[in-house]
């Protein structure tokens, strides 16, 4: 289970989405809270350097 503080802090990562639900904070974070999986996919994919850099 993410802590309170984790939970908020990927919150924050997300910059909105396709879902039929409203897009807000405490959206998001009930979706992270109940799907593990995307907040792991979501720490991978901020984890990772290339996704921010300039491709060539």
């Amino acid at each position: 289970m993410l802590k309170s503080r984790e939970l908020e802090t990927k919150a924050a990562l997300v910059a909105g989405w396709s879902f039929k639900r409203e897009f807000n904070k405490a959206n998001v974070m009930e979706l992270l809270r109940n799907s593990p999986a995307i907040a792991q996919n979501l720490d991978a994919f901020v984890s990772n350097r290339m996704n921010f850099l300039k491709k060539k």
